[in-house]
């Protein structure tokens, strides 16, 4: 694994920056099952969507914690060291004179690819040396989540194993690893453009590793414009930053638990902006583990007393899998930003 004592933190994150209190849990509470925890997250998980978990009360999150380190090294190793034509032979979506993108740029690690179908996924030689970290980090993330979705089955009063037993490593899913570079602005005034417009995820569950700030969500209830675009880019009062904190992962939910509980469980809206204060001088790295249902679950509200009941336009629509589900996701973002 690559040192993780690479200084993640550029700058210290301003004081007077306008932040959201989000909640904290502990991991081993999570692990538990901790009645006042699994309380507590749940009735998160039905308003904000958002929250930290501390993985320093646990061995298993301190490893996941020191390989989310580890990956941030890999990933800025990747982004910085790698040549203009190296990246071109993948995408390039704009870059300076000196061959330093200008805009995000982002790769993906399947899990698919890793754990279930290793023989046919090629992963690039700048990126071959650690792939032992990319498979225990997805299977730590996957871990992580079923505690949390096992707690959802308890408290929407579904029978054991009907979010749990869709969300399997051993099952094709498209749940991936993903690094992300947002480069520094010149000067380090933040960009007119937001570099992440405001979104929900298409998933169940992300856990994302950031050292800088950016990440923005809005006030409960405040932000119903668009799922992606400059609209809800707008509103900029609304948007208050999460600030990293040392030890934690901040967690979201996605669209897909929310509709297989028929918006019982809310996606949590956010987006990424210029990181505040002095730390908009760095360029920002930030790791995601997704949590996506398996590629043949069906996308549809699952049935209980505790979750709202379909409408007479759901009871007649015909449901389509989570894969083709995904598939339509993306097409509609990629539409979307080229509208923007």
């Amino acid at each position: 694994m690559p040192s993780a004592t690479y200084d993640h933190y550029p700058a210290p994150f301003p004081e007077d920056a306008p932040v959201v209190d989000l909640p904290k849990f502990s991991l081993t509470k999570i692990l538990q099952a901790d009645e006042e925890t699994a309380e507590t997250l749940f009735q998160v998980c039905c308003n904000e969507g958002f929250f930290y978990i501390d993985l320093t009360t646990e061995p298993l999150g301190l490893k996941f914690l020191e390989e989310g380190q580890g990956l941030h090294h890999v990933g800025k190793e990747s982004f910085e060291d790698n040549a203009l034509d190296v990246k071109k032979a993948y995408h390039c979506a704009g870059a300076d004179e000196d061959g330093k993108a200008k805009t995000l740029e982002f790769f993906s690690i399947s899990r698919d690819g890793l754990l279930l179908d290793r023989d046919n996924y090629a992963l690039p030689p700048w990126l071959s040396k650690d792939e032992e970290l990319y498979k225990s980090f997805l299977k730590n993330a996957n871990i992580v989540a079923l505690a949390m979705l096992s707690i959802f089955e308890k408290k929407l009063h579904l029978d054991p194993g009907a979010l749990t037993n869709i969300h399997q490593t051993k099952d094709w899913s498209g749940c991936f690893l993903r690094f992300l570079h947002y480069p520094a602005p010149k000067e380090g005034k933040p960009l007119e453009k937001v570099p992440g417009p405001a979104h929900t995820d298409a998933g169940s569950i992300t856990m994302l590793f950031n050292w800088q700030g950016g990440l923005q969500i809005t006030k409960t209830g405040e932000f119903e414009g668009h799922y992606y675009g400059e609209d809800a880019d707008k509103k900029t009062d609304n948007w208050l930053f999460v600030k990293p904190e040392p030890g934690h992962v901040i967690v979201n939910l996605g669209e897909a638990i929310s509709i297989l509980t028929n918006g019982k469980l809310k996606a949590g809206k956010h987006r990424v902006v210029t990181p505040p204060g002095p730390q908009g001088r760095f360029p920002r790295f930030s790791v995601i583990a997704t949590n996506r249902p398996a590629n043949d679950t069906l996308m549809k509200s699952l049935k209980s007393d505790v979750i709202p009941p379909e409408t007479e336009k759901q009871l007649h629509e015909e449901p389509i899998d989570a894969l083709q589900w995904s598939i339509n996701k993306v097409a509609a973002i990629v539409n979307r930003a080229a509208s923007d």
